[in-house]
């Protein structure tokens, strides 16, 4: 005999907002462990897509629970988060790199730093050491041009523009901001800088992430955030002392947080087999059997978003041999 347990799956991608069910939890955890406990008993941390939801949040807020004996009271987690090491090159085509080209940096040292928590793009001097700095400052940039399969021209701009100007003018007058895909090549851009102090190039990451995959853009700061003030804070807490704002704090700071979806159900239900063929622990026949169950409840006009899974013993044995009673 075996068990199953039947479990509704996450709903990571409800579709608009005014189905989103947000439930708040007054325990202190940090948000790796918020998103564990969201994802166990609902779907996963909050995700904040609207100012209709930033208004709910803040409407559903019980102030009276959101206290916290290390300080910093009404603050509650949400999904986002905010990656460092997510950099990306302008010129993405896969053909440019092999491997482990798109991964090559010669960041200076405590670089990419964030400072003040708007730090994206990345610039490089004479000494050919990197730093990340605001998209928004002004510097010359270096462009590739790219001719037939080997042919590559680095080119540097005439004008000083921001990182998005700078990636715009190099796609239309060349092919794009310049990778970087070695140290040689990081050479042959650092003796093109020329009496420039700084100069863009091809690097930069998307700040800001929702944890469930969400592609929401709505933001909701409080006035000066983010910060990174601490020069670690990558995740983001709604302060209900302020209307539901956010703020950038460390990831290791323990507040309460809130979720989202609908609260997870289990169901057990036991499966008997009468004649046994082949050996019904083997994985293959386990999964084939768990796949043709879940598929059945489908059929049956079940929900299709839900997850079937073996209740394993200790040894992690699925069906056990039912001895017969005399």
């Amino acid at each position: 005999m075996a068990a199953l347990t039947v479990v509704p799956a996450p709903l990571s991608a409800l579709a608009a907002a005014s189905s989103q069910q947000f439930q708040f939890v007054y325990e202190l955890k940090t948000q790796d462990e918020a998103r564990s406990y969201c994802r166990e008993h609902y779907a996963d941390l909050a995700t904040v897509e609207s100012l209709e939801d930033a208004v709910m949040l803040d409407k559903m807020a019980d102030r009276s629970r959101l206290t916290n004996p290390n300080g910093f009271p009404y603050r509650a987690w949400i999904g986002l988060y905010d990656d460092v090491n997510t950099w990306s090159w302008s010129l993405s085509d896969p053909a440019y790199y092999s491997e482990g080209q798109e991964n090559y940096r010669n960041w200076f040292v405590e670089e990419p730093g964030n400072q003040g928590g708007n730090e994206f793009c990345v610039m490089t001097n004479l000494d050919g050491f990197w730093r990340d700095v605001s998209c928004t400052m002004q510097y010359f940039a270096i462009c590739v041009d790219l001719k037939g399969l080997f042919g590559e021209t680095l080119v540097l701009t005439t004008a000083a523009l921001t990182w998005e100007e700078a990636q715009q003018y190099c796609r239309q007058h060349h092919t794009d901001l310049a990778s970087v895909r070695d140290a040689a090549q990081n050479a042959q851009l650092q003796a093109l800088v020329g009496s420039n102090p700084w100069v863009w190039f091809g690097l930069r990451r998307q700040p800001w992430r929702w944890l469930d995959g969400n592609n929401s853009t709505f933001t909701y700061w409080k006035s000066g955030q983010p910060d990174n003030g601490a020069s670690n804070e990558h995740c983001v807490a709604a302060n209900f002392e302020d209307a539901g704002k956010w703020e950038d704090w460390s990831c290791d700071f323990k507040t309460a947080f809130i979720c989202s979806g609908w609260p997870v159900k289990n169901y057990r239900i036991k499966l008997q087999v009468k004649t046994m063929s082949v050996n019904l622990n083997e994985p293959e026949v386990t999964e084939e059997v768990r796949s043709q169950i879940k598929q059945h409840l489908r059929t049956a006009n079940a929900t299709e978003l839900l997850n079937v899974r073996w209740a394993e013993d200790a040894n992690g044995t699925v069906f056990n041999k039912k001895i017969p009673t005399l």
